[in-house]
C-alpha cells in the first residue's frame, strides 16, 4: 500500500485531504507544521509528501529544499492558496527547489487524486514509485 504523508497547518484542509486520500486507499500520516512533518518522514519514510507552502515552525518550501537534498526519489506536491510571496511566484519556486508538481488551492478531489497517481501510481500499486 502506498503511503503519503500530509502536511499543512489547516486542520480543515489537512483533514479533507486524508479523508479523500484514505477512501481511495492510501495510508497517510498528517502533520500540524513543517517541523512535525519533517521529524514523522525521517522517523517514518513514505512515499510521498504532499505539504502546504506558507506554514509556522518551516514553511513547505524549506520543507522541500529539506527533503530533496536527502531523499532524491521521494515525490513531493506542494499545495499553497498563493500565487506569489515578495513577488516570487510561489510555484516555480516550489519547482525549482525540487516539488514534483504544484496545485492551488481550492482543488478538487480530482486533481489531487490525479497528480497523485501520476506520480506513485494507485494506493496498492506494489514496486517503485513511477
Amino acid at each position: 500500500m502506498r503511503s503519503i504523508l500530509v502536511i499543512d497547518d489547516d486542520e480543515i484542509i489537512r483533514e479533507m485531504i486524508e479523508s479523500m486520500l484514505v477512501e481511495t486507499g492510501y495510508r497517510v500520516t498528517t502533520a500540524v507544521n513543517g517541523m512535525d512533518g519533517v521529524l514523522k518522514f525521517r522517523s517514518n519514510p513514505v512515499d510521498m509528501v504532499i505539504t502546504d507552502i506558507f506554514m509556522p515552525e518551516m514553511d513547505g518550501l524549506e520543507i522541500i529544499k529539506d527533503l530533496r537534498g536527502s531523499f532524491e526519489h521521494l515525490k513531493i506536491l506542494a499545495i499553497s492558496g498563493s500565487s506569489a510571496i515578495m513577488g516570487t511566484n510561489v510555484r516555480e519556486y516550489a519547482m525549482q527547489l525540487g516539488a514534483d508538481c504544484y496545485l492551488r488551492k481550492p482543488f478538487t478531489i480530482t486533481m489531487l487524486l490525479s497528480a497523485v497517481e501520476a506520480m506513485i501510481g494507485s494506493a496498492n500499486d506494489s514496486g517503485h514509485a513511477k
